[in-house]
């Protein structure tokens, strides 16, 4: 079976207002494929699970018709459901053909999970600078995003024997290492 299809470059971003998130759910629409009949649920992003989850209330709401039925591993283990083809829109401007998903249960508080094999069409990251998260997405991949990579700050102190660093100094007029493209003092340099 082929892999889901992302339409052209677009991203979305979530940040929490006040905390940590311990769970990342945004808007999710989900549409009857080729038309534009569609249910506005509440999803969760699950970097655990390998295929993506629709209930059975969205299965419902939009008359889907099974294409088939599954094994799934969940984590009470491994269960049969049925599949279903689909198209996700996740706001502002994400559409994604072709995925397949299962009608298993999930928490009250949401009617879709969205698992690796749409996470994995493009680049998935997650900060939580000064207390607060930030989840951000985009397909397709661009480029790599490596923290490792991109430190341009050391603490003072001496490399243990067990990890070497290598310490970046930026001009003020190189591109930021944080991939905003913009010149290392507008952006992190201030």
């Amino acid at each position: 079976m082929s892999s889901p299809t992302p339409h052209p470059p677009s991203a979305l971003t979530l940040k929490s207002t006040g905390g940590l998130l311990r769970v990342i759910q945004s808007e999710v629409q989900v549409y009857v494929p080729g038309t534009k009949n569609q249910v506005t649920v509440t999803g969760i992003w699950d970097t655990g699970a390998e295929k993506s989850v629709i209930t059975q209330k969205v299965v419902d709401a939009l008359g889907l018709q099974p294409t088939g039925i599954g094994n799934n591993q969940t984590a009470g283990g491994m269960v049969k459901a049925q599949k279903y083809m689909v198209t996700f829109g996740l706001p502002p401007n994400i559409i994604i053909e072709g995925a397949e998903v299962s009608a298993l249960p999930l928490p009250s508080h949401c009617d879709v999970l969205i698992g690796m094999d749409i996470i994995g069409l493009g680049d998935f990251s997650i900060t939580n600078h000064n207390g607060d998260t930030c989840m951000s997405f985009r397909v397709p991949s661009m480029h790599e995003i490596d923290f490792v990579k991109n430190l341009n700050f050391i603490a003072k102190g001496t490399p243990s024997t067990q990890t070497q660093r290598n310490i970046i100094k930026l001009g003020r007029n190189d591109v930021c290492h944080c991939g905003s493209g913009k010149k290392f003092k507008h952006c992190h340099g201030k």
